[in-house]
């Protein structure tokens, strides 16, 4: 599974590398199975006035099952950046994409049952506040009602549990038939040999290994 000591190897195959497949994506921003979601980052965007990006065609979109919640944008779903796509995207050159998309594919889980979400949509405050977190809570229950065919939430890492519950306690109809599972993000932060122990390291693959595992169970048994 791609780490951090064999980032370079992982990065190397993620296809948003070529420029050409990252501006087919953006073309395809308003494809139907992501029009109504991506007409909402337009609605967000103009609301906020900052920077958050859509959500690539590749994914189910509206009439995705699983989703997975993620903490907030990283610099490869920016335009402005080298090799960015403005989209959350499983094939964005950075680390949590390769990763995640390494969990989902021993999982078994297809891109197009899935669809992917960032607990705050737009760059993180720092702090972070009550306040602030009910607004994320807030855009991510406008997102959760454009796919109402979830039945299957992944929440990878600490601020995805957090405004996951803080929805939970605004709204518990709007949650109550998804299933939660927590576990950590897919970062290379997490992994990073010259901060964690090789002990840490092994708990966080196996965690997220197994919470994977468990929704693409669950998806299957409906």
């Amino acid at each position: 599974m791609p780490t951090a000591s064999t980032s370079e190897e992982a990065l190397a195959r993620q296809r948003c590398r070529d420029k050409a497949y990252r501006d087919g994506l953006y073309r395809r921003r308003y494809d139907p199975s992501v029009r109504a979601i991506n007409k909402y980052v337009d609605k967000l965007r103009s609301e906020r006035r900052v920077s958050i990006p859509y959500v690539a065609p590749t994914y189910g979109g509206v009439d995705a099952q699983l989703l997975t919640l993620m903490q907030d944008p990283g610099p490869k779903t920016d335009l402005a950046n080298a090799d960015g796509s403005g989209m959350i995207c499983l094939e964005n050159v950075d680390l949590s994409a390769a990763r995640q998309k390494f969990f989902l594919d021993e999982a078994g889980i297809s891109i197009s049952e899935i669809v992917s979400w960032n607990a705050y949509p737009w760059p993180k405050p720092h702090p972070q506040t009550d306040r602030s977190d009910r607004d994320a809570a807030e855009a991510l229950r406008g997102f959760l009602m454009l796919t109402p065919n979830l039945e299957v939430v992944i929440l990878n890492g600490t601020v995805a549990r957090r405004i996951w519950r803080v929805l939970k306690e605004i709204d518990p109809a709007c949650v109550a038939n998804i299933s939660p599972y927590p576990t950590f993000h897919t970062s290379e932060r997490a992994v990073n040999p010259t901060q964690r122990s090789a002990e840490y390291i092994a708990k966080v693959h196996k965690d997220l290994s197994n919470k994977y595992a468990a929704a693409a169970r669950q998806l299957r048994r409906a």
